[in-house]
């Protein structure tokens, strides 16, 4: 199954009215999943944009790269909604470690999150509000 999930700059965004920062990465992705027949998820991110010179391209992603693993721990979200959600947890400084497929050989990358530019915190909030109503359509 395929989901479309414009994170905009991949802004790793919390709550406008959560007290601490959201940190950043600077790329742009969608989220795919493919469900198993006992029900289970294996997800990845795609990588459709990156920011020049931004967390993630400094860390030496590719458009077109894939992302299978962050922080060891596989993808396995239901929904747009709940990957924003487990992203919007990123704070500035923090690194992350991501496996990422780039020309079919799998690398670890370690991306450490910036501070969140505003029109990144923009864009986050109406993708995740766009997330949300694609969620409540059967």
């Amino acid at each position: 199954m395929k989901r479309f999930l414009a994170i905009a700059m991949f802004a790793l965004a919390a709550a406008a009215a959560e007290p601490t920062p959201p940190g950043w990465l600077g790329m742009g992705v969608t989220y795919h999943t493919k469900t198993a027949a006992d029900g289970s998820i294996r997800g990845w991110l795609f990588i459709r944009n990156l920011e020049p010179n931004g967390p993630a391209a400094r860390a030496g992603l590719h458009v077109q790269d894939v992302i299978d693993l962050i922080d060891d721990k596989p993808l396995a979200f239901r929904d747009d909604v709940t990957v924003l959600r487990m992203l919007s947890s990123v704070r500035p400084h923090q690194q992350v470690r991501l496996r990422v497929l780039h020309e079919g050989v799998a690398n670890v990358r370690v991306v450490v999150a910036a501070e969140l530019p505003e029109r990144a915190r923009r864009a986050w909030q109406a993708n995740f509000e766009l997330a949300k109503k694609q969620q409540r359509k059967p």
